[in-house]
């Protein structure tokens, strides 16, 4: 690992600025063509990356893919509709894969 190298934090360019985001503001991210969207409480990113490109980047441990256009902060997550195969986000329901679904259970503990 590199000395000085920042965890917690992601860095997005917008026009000549790097503009940084702390990961713990990231709700979500999703595609939109050959753009991501960065989804925080206050505001959106646009990065001309495809999804998997994000993905590559990011840590593993916070974010999980669960669908085929959605990225989310597992941190982030308030509630999982079954019914619907739904991920509550901020009050938004995100769409949950049925290919991606095992993979964030495997990530939760959950009580049965």
């Amino acid at each position: 690992m590199k000395e000085g190298f920042i965890h917690d934090a992601l860095f997005v360019k917008q026009n000549n600025l790097l503009r940084k985001i702390p990961i713990e503001d990231v709700l979500w991210i999703k595609t939109e063509g050959n753009y991501s969207l960065i989804h925080t409480v206050g505001k959106k990113y646009i990065l001309k990356l495809s999804l998997k490109k994000v993905l590559e980047q990011l840590p593993s441990d916070y974010f999980i893919q669960i669908q085929r256009a959605y990225i989310i902060a597992l941190p982030k997550i308030e509630d999982i509709d079954i019914s619907t195969s739904e991920v509550i986000i901020n009050k938004e329901r995100l769409p949950l894969g049925r290919n991606f679904r095992d993979s964030l259970f495997s990530c939760l503990k959950i009580l049965k």
